[in-house]
């Protein structure tokens, strides 16, 4: 089925990367519409090795045109169009956390959850990019053994937070080499050679609106009761998120266990034994990568039927971008 798509936020590298893998993938279009918040007169996007799309404000823009708008432009602008949207008959896919959490809009990790689609009342959520990868990686192991605790510790790069925000990395390492002074702009602190333990703003409870929001979508994802702590870290990585996970479940399950039910699961690569020595990703190595990887898969001495593991994955490619155009190839 051939569609007419308009994605907001096309300008951003979100955007950019999105339109990227819909043109990789051959998904059929009608008609496909770059539209952002601020476009300029003239403004394009490149589409495919030669193509280039006009990008169209969105202000004005008459969403009949299309059968499917993806918004990547955040939760203010999915508030204001998520109803026109609906009303223009098309079905509306929100990559904000606007509307994440409402019972009635499905949240989707297609590698988990992709007949949830169906439920959809013309309205369906991705969630965090961080979302995409520890469910899509606990899953398998859920449901086999049936988790009942979750600790996670996540390391997101700063391309969570923009262009601007890898900008300024890059900006103060070369800074720092050259003995000139930093400019902090996008992060509370220095983020060049330094972890910083705020991914967002801080809540009530000490933790941060982006741990909140994580361990409700896994949840939900994940369709569980379980408890789940989630501790996030900045890191001065470019591209990849990468996290430490502790896991203890009601039925024992062994490492090589998890190991055999991570294998059997679409959109993950384990990396386990190489040459008998045991080997692992980092985020170097999984940029523009479409899998989850998944090592360090070992038993939890620390208490009964508990896993750790380490899973690595591209959080714009990945988490983002991929997780959408899978959504669209199911609709």
């Amino acid at each position: 089925m051939s569609h007419k798509i308009a994605v907001i936020g096309a300008a951003n590298h979100i955007g950019r990367e999105l339109l990227a893998v819909i043109e990789e993938r051959n998904v059929k279009t009608d008609a496909l519409y770059a539209v952002d918040v601020m476009a300029q007169t003239g403004q394009v996007v490149t589409y495919g090795e030669e193509g280039e799309l006009p990008v169209v404000k969105l202000e004005g823009f008459d969403f009949s045109k299309t059968n499917i708008v993806i918004n990547l432009a955040g939760t203010k602008v999915s508030k204001e169009i998520a109803m026109k949207v609906k009303a223009a008959g098309a079905v509306f896919i929100d990559g904000s956390s606007a509307f994440r959490m409402d019972p009635d809009v499905p949240l989707i990790v297609s590698d988990v959850n992709a007949a949830d689609i169906e439920t959809h009342n013309g309205m369906i959520a991705v969630p965090h990019p961080a979302v995409v990868g520890l469910a899509a990686a606990l899953a398998p192991i859920h449901a086999k053994a049936q988790i009942n605790r979750i600790h996670a510790t996540i390391l997101q790069s700063v391309s969570a937070e923009g262009q601007r925000a890898m900008d300024e990395l890059f900006n103060q390492t070369r800074s720092i080499f050259m003995a000139n002074p930093l400019q902090n702009t996008e992060f509370p602190k220095q983020i060049a050679f330094n972890l910083l333990p705020q991914t967002s703003a801080f809540m009530d409870d000490r933790g941060t609106e982006d741990e909140f929001q994580i361990k409700g979508e896994t949840k939900k994802i994940l369709k569980g009761k379980m408890g789940i702590t989630i501790s996030s870290v900045r890191v001065p990585v470019f591209v990849g998120h990468s996290a430490m996970v502790h896991i203890d479940c009601d039925n024992e399950i062994s490492a090589m266990e998890a190991i055999e039910a991570l294998r059997q699961t679409r959109g993950i690569t384990v990396i386990d034994l190489e040459n008998e020595e045991l080997e692992y990703m980092t985020p170097e190595e999984i940029n523009g990568e479409d899998d989850v990887y998944v090592s360090r898969i070992r038993e939890d001495s620390a208490g009964e039927n508990g896993l750790c593991l380490w899973i690595c994955f591209d959080n714009i490619h990945k988490g983002i971008a991929l997780n959408l155009v899978n959504v669209l190839e199911k609709l």
